[in-house]
């Protein structure tokens, strides 16, 4: 459990096959751990994967408005090794633990 005694919030920034095949499998497995947002290329994509999967989630349709958004603890990524370094870089800039 979270050190405060409150779930992680996670907020997923490439909404992929890896990502819907097996991270948000094992993530949902898990009672600590609560999905809040998602990103994706478009904000359709991002939609739906949120309306599939994830249907308490809210998509977001920029990556940077997710990593700025105070209530995520963690920011997952999910997106193609290219975007790797600057999703890292802004969301360890935000203050959050990536993944």
């Amino acid at each position: 459990m979270h050190k405060n005694n409150h779930k992680l919030r996670i907020g997923i920034i490439g909404a992929g096959n890896i990502v819907r095949t097996r991270h948000l499998p094992a993530l949902k497995k898990h009672p600590e751990v609560e999905i809040v947002a998602v990103s994706n290329l478009t904000y359709e994509s991002a939609e739906n994967f949120c309306s599939e999967n994830l249907p308490e989630a809210t998509p977001i349709k920029n990556w940077p408005d997710l990593v700025a958004l105070p209530d995520i603890d963690v920011v997952w990524i999910g997106t193609p090794p290219y975007m790797h370094s600057a999703v890292t870089i802004s969301a360890l800039e935000a203050g959050k633990h990536v993944f």
